[in-house]
């Protein structure tokens, strides 16, 4: 009997989730949990959006161990990786790819291992030490910087070799009399940081399904 699963999308509400305005590049990273809610920051146009719909449905999912982590420039950032978590669980939860998410892990159980780590993003004419991120837009016309965030994804299957995976994105800050940024949907500060978390941490399923890891 062929039975048609409905996927239930759910919103990633990550009300503490903010961005700190533009004071200086080297504290925007620490500003994430502290900013506004001006609607002055524009997600990245560059990476390419993915949905729900983009992710098969599995004939037989199975339980994860699922562990998560934010990193700053300053090492280990708790408070942040304590308030993005519940947006990385609602999208793994409701990829529909596992079965359940265990509160005891096993090592006969399959690890999926989300790591993002933020730093600042250089504006228009600013040097960096850092080199430039692939994927994601630089010097972006009517911007002054912003945090570049990348996730780095392992998802374990038990008894196999891990498989990992890079991504990158980025919220740009708009300055206060330029042009709006082409292509580049504007939002406010919290909305923006939980639009690229959901986003990325799509890709990253997705991935591993065309990849035939899950």
């Amino acid at each position: 009997m062929n039975m048609k699963i409905n996927r239930i999308i759910p919103l990633y509400p990550v009300s503490a989730i903010r961005l700190l305005p533009l004071l200086a590049l080297a504290v925007l990273s620490a500003g994430l949990l502290t900013g506004c809610l001006s609607r002055n920051y524009y997600v990245d146009p560059k990476p390419a959006r993915v949905s729900f719909e983009d992710l098969p449905l599995v004939k037989s999912a199975k339980p994860v161990q699922l562990i998560f982590d934010v990193y700053n420039e300053s090492g280990p950032f708790p408070e942040a990786t304590r308030k993005l978590a519940p947006a990385v669980l609602n999208v793994v939860t409701f990829s529909g790819l596992f079965s359940s998410i265990a509160r005891v892990g096993s090592d006969n159980m399959p690890r999926l291992q989300i790591v993002i780590t933020e730093a600042p993003l250089p504006g228009p004419g600013e040097a960096s030490s850092q080199p430039a991120p692939q994927g994601v837009s630089l010097n972006l016309p009517g911007t002054a910087g912003g945090v570049v965030y990348t996730l780095t994804g392992t998802y374990t299957p038990a008894g196999k070799p891990p498989v990992k995976k890079i991504y990158n994105h980025a919220i740009h800050v708009a300055t206060p009399k330029g042009p709006r940024p082409e292509g580049a949907k504007r939002m406010r500060a919290m909305s923006a940081v939980d639009d690229i978390v959901g986003q990325m941490t799509l890709t990253f399923l997705r991935d591993l399904q065309k990849a035939g890891a899950l």
